[in-house]
């Protein structure tokens, strides 16, 4: 049986484990954190640039509404559900095989559905924008 030392003992070794996991987590962000900083700046230039380019705010509207608010409704809040609700995480709870299983099983089969789906649709209401922006342009 553990006494009351041990235990203790053992609780320290985990904290002096986690810290130093946390410490080489720390030293490890620093490149994707100019990463990160590389990617915002080269998305902000990039959209920057485009806006001044285009004739109309009209066409910024098309794009934007055409691709970001199919992802920002329906893709990401899927994504972030498959990703909360993993299999991992799930058959650590539940592992019986019962009704929970059952209904986790059709949300997530309903989530990759919506993703599946909603991908296409984007896409496509993008190229429609962008098809409507250069004919509009042409005529």
């Amino acid at each position: 049986a553990n006494t009351a030392p041990d235990a203790m003992r053992d609780d320290l070794d985990e904290f002096d484990e986690n810290r130093s996991m946390s410490r080489s987590i720390e030293q490890d962000g620093t490149d994707s954190r100019l990463l990160r900083i590389a990617a915002a700046l080269s998305v902000f230039w990039s959209a920057a640039i485009i806006a001044c380019s285009v004739s109309s705010i009209d066409v910024v509207w098309d794009l934007l509404g055409s691709s970001f608010s199919i992802m920002m409704a329906f893709i990401i809040p899927c994504g972030a559900y498959l990703k909360l609700a993993g299999r991992n995480r799930f058959f650590n709870q539940v592992s019986d095989g019962g009704a929970s299983f059952r209904k986790w099983m059709v949300s997530r089969t309903l989530a990759w559905i919506m993703v599946i789906g909603f991908i296409p649709l984007m896409i496509v209401s993008t190229a429609n924008a962008v098809y409507n922006s250069l004919s509009a342009n042409v005529v």
